[in-house]
């Protein structure tokens, strides 16, 4: 099986230091019981050049089931997502990117929209953001 564009960001994403052991980026749905994801959007910008090469805008969310129940817990939630967001930012300015399939080179990766508490259910809130990146597709 291929690796896909969203499995690369999951891999990148994964080494941020401010993530526990036992903390799993899952593909499009977190764990009811709290966790991390990452699901692609339907929104995608193609420009492409006469000799079949691409340059590709996607977007991604990222959702991150966090517990909410204390003011403790919900001051940590953002000191998580926004170090998160800090980190995605200076790697992106490093130019250190997500290692994708063969055949496609990240050019950019950027935070589209800033975190939120999108809900809450069961104690645990859901705080999401849109991640954009730009790659370049050879043929």
């Amino acid at each position: 099986m291929t690796k896909t564009i969203k499995q690369s960001i999951i891999e990148w994403l994964q080494l941020f230091d401010g993530f526990e052991i036992e903390d799993f980026i899952e593909t499009d749905i977190a764990n009811n019981d709290g966790g991390f994801a990452v699901a692609k959007e339907p929104n995608q910008v193609l420009e492409q050049f006469v000799d079949g090469s691409m340059i590709l805008q996607e977007y991604y969310t990222f959702v991150a089931k966090l517990p909410i129940v204390t003011e403790t817990q919900r001051k940590n939630n953002d000191s998580f997502m926004e170090n998160f967001q800090d980190w995605i930012i200076e790697k992106n300015k490093e130019y250190d990117l997500p290692n994708l399939k063969q055949g496609c080179f990240c050019n950019n990766i950027a935070i589209s929209s800033s975190y939120y508490l999108e809900s809450n259910e069961n104690k645990l809130g859901m705080y999401i953001f849109t991640l954009e990146i730009q790659y370049r597709k050879e043929l």
